[in-house]
């Protein structure tokens, strides 16, 4: 009774473990990466961390020399040693560093591989997001770089490669079949290794489960499997590809096991137990076939050893994936090295665009208020030459105008005189008309008469002169003005009297005044607007 209740007491632990284990791995499939080795910068080492020493002295060799392109060159071949020697923490750090450089380099083939190698760690580790992402990032670049030889090919083979373990794992049929193709059509373009063909069978084995074909996926995975062994029996596996035989075998007991052949499932989960992983790059996996075989061990009854594989399958998990594990507390939470540089990147550029703003705003505000400046020195400059200009035209004109008062009062003075000469030879012409009817006398009058000249013709030649467009700017005013008007409006302008303006016309004083009335009435003068002022300012 007691022995019944202990083993249905560890059946329950060990149903336990298994649900917990599988919330983990169940989405597992194959993994076949880029070594270490795939720089050339060392040759196959069957202990990973004696190549991390050699590869660490390289690459303070490269910083030494400042050779960029070899720096990460050694970057991602050392974050391959690092996964190879299961340090993840390291391997996450210098491919973050790889993909920073390479992003800051510009060196498309360099970016290229650096995503391929972060993609593989966050592959590993079942981000799959951030996997596919740097899956695809890594194609696009491959896929812009020239292709001119097979080294060229094989790298991008090896990115549809990741590509189709991508959507393998997503479950995504269409992409993974597509993939598939154009690592086939690739693979004619340049002399394959046949191992390569197996690899992709194995995609396709993933074709026919998700399109639940289980019978024919079970059959192309035994002929994978004997091909494989066939070409290991002939030497022509390398340990690397020897390691992919733990997932064939693996999938190959899982495909038997849907269909109840416990013993030959149970025969393929021994035979991927003894593989070996040189590369580290199954370690997840082999957690995996432990978890897996111990859930057959538990159909079949054979509790001890089911609690055993699953305490094995524990152990790697609890080594490498639990958070409260000192050592995997760096890697779990992600020491994104990539991201943390892009972070510092951005933070730095943000502060010197901070920076450059505030210089720029200075700048403009500095060239605003010069501008601004300048703007109003040239328009108070504008304005002072206006003025200038202005105040000299004023002066001009006043000067012109004085002139012109000065010359209207000479010639007003000259007028008057020349009235006064009239008026005596008037008056001496009259004496002699009454006086003497002689010869000699007629003479005289006569000869005076010849050389008379008209006062007015005289005035008027010399005040057209001197007031140019005094009569057009007064008919502009009054077009209804006469002649005679005329002839009144510049006497008025040079002030003459009454009697004078009579003299001058060879008119009477009455006929002045007269004149006078009429002109104001033509020109439409208010009874308060003398006449005088008025004709003054034309």
């Amino acid at each position: 009774m007691k022995t019944l209740f202990t083993i249905k007491k560890n059946l329950v632990f060990i149903s336990f473990l298994l649900i917990v284990t599988f919330t983990n791995l169940t989405r597992v499939k194959a993994q076949q990466f880029k070594t270490y080795t795939a720089e050339g910068l060392i040759n196959y080492q069957s202990n990973p961390k004696k190549a991390i020493e050699l590869l660490k002295v390289k690459y303070k060799e490269a910083l030494l020399k400042k050779d960029t392109t070899q720096i990460i060159k050694t970057l991602i071949a050392l974050s391959g040693a690092d996964r190879a020697s299961l340090a993840y923490r390291d391997s996450f750090i210098n491919s973050g560093e790889a993909l920073f450089i390479a992003k800051e380099f510009k060196n498309p083939m360099l970016i290229a591989k650096a995503h391929e190698e972060f993609g593989t760690l966050h592959f590993l580790f079942k981000q799959d997001d951030e996997a596919g992402d740097h899956f695809k990032k890594a194609h696009e670049y491959y896929a812009t770089i020239k292709l001119k030889d097979s080294l060229s090919l094989s790298q991008l083979y090896r990115s549809h490669y990741n590509l189709a373990m991508y959507y393998q794992r997503i479950k995504n049929s269409t992409e993974l079949k597509k993939q598939v193709a154009f690592c086939k059509s690739l693979a004619k373009k340049f002399k394959i290794d046949p191992i390569y063909k197996l690899y992709l069978d194995e995609k396709s084995v993933s074709e026919l489960e998700l399109n639940s074909q289980f019978k024919e996926a079970l059959y192309l995975l035994v002929s994978i499997c004997n091909r494989m062994e066939n070409l290991k029996a002939k030497g022509k596996l390398s340990i690397i590809d020897n390691s992919f035989f733990m997932i064939l075998y693996c999938r190959t007991a899982i495909n038997y096991e849907r269909e109840n052949n416990h013993s030959a499932a149970k025969s393929y989960f021994e035979k991927a137990l003894q593989i070996k992983d040189p590369n580290g790059e199954n370690t997840f996996y082999r957690s995996f076939v432990f978890a897996k075989y111990s859930e057959l061990l538990v159909n079949v009854n054979d509790y001890k050893n089911a609690y055993q594989n699953l305490a094995n399958s524990k152990l790697i998990n609890d080594t490498y994936l639990n958070p409260r594990n000192e050592d995997t507390q760096g890697f779990l939470t992600i020491k994104n090295r990539y991201k943390d540089q892009l972070q510092n990147k951005n933070n730095q550029l943000r502060d010197q665009n901070l920076k450059i703003e505030k210089q720029k705003q200075a700048i403009f505000r500095f060239r605003y208020f010069f501008f601004g400046v300048f703007l109003i020195a040239i328009i108070l400059g504008l304005v002072v030459r206006a003025k200038i200009r202005t105040l000299k035209h004023q002066k001009e004109e006043q000067n012109t105008k004085d002139q012109i008062e000065l010359k209207n009062k000479e010639l007003t003075a000259n007028m008057l005189k020349l009235i006064e000469k009239e008026e005596i030879i008037q008056t001496l012409k009259e004496h002699l008309e009454n006086s003497t009817t002689d010869g000699s006398t007629k003479k005289v009058l006569q000869q005076i008469v010849k050389n008379s000249v008209s006062l007015w013709d005289s005035f008027n030649n010399q005040f057209m002169e001197l007031n140019k467009n005094f009569y057009e700017k007064l008919q502009e005013k009054s077009p209804d003005l006469s002649a005679a008007d005329l002839k009144v409006c510049a006497l008025i302008k040079l002030n003459f009297s009454g009697k004078e303006m009579a003299h001058l016309l060879g008119i009477s004083i009455g006929s002045v005044h007269v004149a006078r009335h009429r002109l104001r009435k033509k020109m439409n003068l208010e009874r308060d607007i003398n006449l005088t002022i008025f004709i003054n300012s034309i």
